[in-house]
């Protein structure tokens, strides 16, 4: 961003006194980085003003004219090629030893036999803007004789700030706002803008913002009966050095305002537009924008609309159907606030970043949007004073910025300084960046203004921060920082992660893979895999879909695995996004010949029973469960419950997609979300002291449908208790067309030895309740 030193002076009190050479070193230090100094005007010497007093054409070349100009104290004869010239026309002429820009030294020359002694000169030779279609035409007031630079200011120290420095202040993205850290550090006044306060019109301007969410504020007014087309020279110059072009009075008026007070401004004619609303587009839609592109704006970007049709892209451009000619007399202008969030994500997926969208990304205040419109009818009046001011200024205010109140303890200030500062100069130096501070016994209420409210002041430690950097850290005594060293806590999910990873690998020695957060296009479409609702990403036309299902991307890797393999298994803990969150998800792919499927499929099972044991001392339930991914087998489905709470799956892609890795092969797979798993409280391990006296081992077989689940059998068993019955486990499992699943019970006592008749009794009561739920025992 440029900055020019001319316009900061106006807004300083005795800004005479500053020394603008050096204060940029300090404003480094306690403000932004600067990346470079250019000293304007020292290229443009002896340059005075002249009047054409005759013209006559040369001898012996059409081409020339012969210009006798009076400079004051002297007429001189200059031979010129431009062809604006006429008499009485006042310009600027560079005298002999004298210089322009691109012209390093004038020099007497004679030119078919006519001596000229001077050089006139266009905007572009005088290094003020690019326009080198003639001579300058300067105003008739201007004294003849009088060094041009006494009316044009041509001389000015440019300044350029690296705009990432000022990425968390918006108010450092307009001269005022630089001004006010400049004033801050050398201890000047910073000067009130001048504003019109009055004179403003009653009509009622219609502006409705239906997206009150991205649209904070938006102020219009309407003005008519305006008479001039151009701004004046000391405008357009500083357009000019700060890396704008002058286009027409009203639109340089709203560019200079935004280099002003950082606060984007556009002007309507008022003949186009009526009614303005302010939504977001419930389509893709096509708008031709000022730089004369027809550009394709997506679905749910801010738009300015007259009634319902679209006339500008809010915070970025606007439409050429709205735009300001040169034969506008009236506006409605506009003065808004905007998202920034919304405006970065609009512009990005545009991919066009103008001044305006760049200063709506940082966050502005919205408190800006009428001072900016008063100042423009302050300025608009300076060159225009007939102009008539129709409309009051219409304000629509839906997301409010109040001042934002920080406590700042005193102890605090003085650990973080190091020193202890007196009450009088903290509040000096807060009140110098205009916060207001009440001070209390153990600590300062301090209140930022809106302006600084809206992204960089949110804690004392901002506070502080602007303590220091006006005091100065050169300023600040060096000493060695003192601090207790502790051991930082890790991150949960981090850890949690790493030990799931290692013990799967461990256990199985299945690989672990890294794969891409979005689908691969041409895998969802050959086994016609929908994802409708899935975020897709902007300017890609291909896998653009970011993933929902981790297991997808690991079916990619087999694809390419069992071109060289039957049996393996890979895994992956990563990333699944939906439109309302994104969470971790470990995702096992065992991929096994089909004759191994019930063993393979068992072992996964206990594997992942196991991991969840030993992290948090519970049991998973396996559940029957219809699933709603279509590529799943609906008959090995089942999900993983823990305290009744899900927290993954397992079961076996369909032949559909295994088919491809192998007509033999089936493909287990099991998925564990890592954030629910998290939300398991840990049970704690509770051991029991065993018993010193003998126990007894009983094996039962019992007899279950093929396709029953075990928890049925299970909640069964449990029913049964008995003080002599230690425990029972799953001793074995085999299937043919039935399923027999062996148990085996621990009976015995801490207290003594059992009898065979107390043993034969727990034995009996054991039978009687499995046999009378209807399950067989195998004799």
């Amino acid at each position: 961003m440029y900055i020019s030193t001319n316009s900061l002076k106006k807004y300083i009190k005795n800004s005479d006194k500053i020394d603008w050479s050096k204060v940029w070193q300090d404003f480094t230090i306690r403000s932004a980085e600067i990346d470079g100094i250019e000293e304007k005007g020292k290229d443009i010497q002896k340059v005075v003003v002249a009047k054409i007093e005759k013209i006559q054409e040369h001898n012996s070349n059409k081409d020339y004219n012969v210009l006798e100009l009076n400079i004051g104290n002297d007429n001189i004869m200059v031979v010129s090629t431009a062809k604006n010239l006429y008499e009485g026309m006042i310009v600027p002429c560079a005298l002999e030893n004298g210089s322009l820009k691109g012209l390093d030294k004038v020099s007497k020359v004679e030119l078919g036999g006519i001596l000229s002694e001077g050089v006139l000169a266009s905007e572009r030779e005088l290094g003020i803007s690019e326009k080198h279609e003639g001579v300058m035409d300067l105003p008739k007031s201007y004294e003849i004789g009088a060094d041009i630079k006494k009316y044009i200011p041509i001389d000015d120290l440019i300044i350029e700030i690296d705009n990432k420095s000022l990425t968390n202040r918006p108010d450092m993205w307009g001269h005022y706002g630089i001004a006010r850290e400049v004033s801050a550090i050398t201890g000047n006044e910073l000067l009130d803008l001048d504003l019109t306060q009055e004179g403003y019109g009653e009509k009622k301007l219609n502006i409705t913002i239906e997206d009150k969410q991205n649209c904070n504020r938006y102020s219009g007014l309407e003005i008519s009966n305006i008479s001039e087309k151009e701004a004046n020279i000391e405008m357009k110059t500083m357009l000019y050095y700060c890396g704008m072009r002058s286009i027409s009075l009203l639109v340089d008026l709203t560019n200079y305002l935004m280099l002003e007070l950082g606060q984007p401004m556009h002007a309507f004619d008022s003949g186009k537009v009526k009614d303005i609303n302010i939504r977001s587009t419930k389509e893709n839609i096509n708008l031709v924008t000022l730089d004369g592109e027809n550009r394709e704006i997506n679905k749910g970007t801010l738009m300015i609309c007259n009634g319902n049709t679209p006339i500008a892209i809010a915070g970025i451009m606007g439409g050429m159907d709205s735009e300001i000619e040169d034969t506008t007399s009236s506006l409605i202008l506009e003065s808004a606030n905007f998202d920034a969030t919304c405006i970065r994500k609009s512009a990005t997926a545009l991919g066009l970043r103008t001044e305006a969208s760049t200063r709506y990304e940082k966050s502005l205040d919205p408190n800006m949007t009428v001072i900016a419109i008063k100042r423009f009818v302050k300025l608009l009046k300076d060159v225009d004073n007939n102009i008539s001011i129709d409309s009051r200024i219409e304000d629509v205010y839906p997301n409010v910025v109040e001042k934002k109140t920080i406590d700042l303890s005193k102890d605090i200030l003085r650990k973080y300084m190091g020193i202890e500062l007196e009450s009088n100069l903290v509040k000096k130096i807060l009140n110098s960046l205009d916060f207001e501070v009440k001070e209390e016994q153990d600590k300062y209420v301090v209140t930022a203004p809106t302006y600084r409210s809206t992204k960089d002041i949110t804690s004392s430690a901002d506070i502080i921060e602007e303590i220091a950097r006006l005091y100065g850290y050169n300023n600040l005594e060096e000493k060695p920082l003192k601090l207790d060293l502790t051991i930082m806590e890790g991150d949960n999910m981090y850890d949690l992660e790493y030990i799931i990873k290692k013990s799967i690998a461990k256990q199985t020695g299945f690989s672990e893979v890294h794969s891409y957060i979005w689908y691969q296009t041409d895998l969802l479409a050959k086994y016609n895999i929908k994802k409708q609702n899935n975020i897709a990403l902007i300017n890609k036309s291909e896998n653009n879909l970011l993933r929902d299902d981790i297991s997808l991307s690991l079916f990619e890797y087999c694809l390419n695995n069992s071109k060289y393999y039957n049996e393996y298994g890979i895994f992956e803990i990563g990333s699944t996004i939906t439109r309302e969150k994104e969470e971790r998800v470990l995702s096992i792919m065992s991929v096994c010949m089909s004759s191994n499927l019930e063993r393979k499929y068992n072992s996964i099972k206990a594997i992942i029973n196991k991991e969840v044991a030993t992290l948090k001392n519970q049991n998973i339930e396996f559940v029957a469960a219809m699933s709603n991914k279509e590529y799943l087998n609906e008959e090995y489905t089942l999900e993983m419950r823990v305290n009744d709470k899900k927290i993954g799956y397992i079961s076996v892609l369909s032949k559909n997609l295994s088919k491809d890795c192998g007509k033999k092969i089936d493909i287990i797979n099991a998925e564990v979300n890592i954030n629910k798993l998290m939300e398991v409280a840990k049970t704690e391990i509770v051991y029991n002291e065993p018993s010193k006296y003998p126990t007894t081992t009983i094996d039962y077989t019992i007899i279950t449908d093929k396709n029953e689940d075990y928890i049925k059998l299970e909640k069964l068993l449990n029913k049964y208790t008995n003080k002599y019955l230690i425990e029972y486990f799953i001793k074995d499992i085999y299937t043919d067309d039935k399923k027999k699943i062996t148990i085996r019970y621990v009976i015995g006592s801490k207290e003594k030895t059992l009898t065979h008749e107390e043993i034969s009794r727990v034995s009996k009561e054991i039978l009687s309740n499995i046999e009378s739920n209807g399950y067989k025992i195998v004799k």
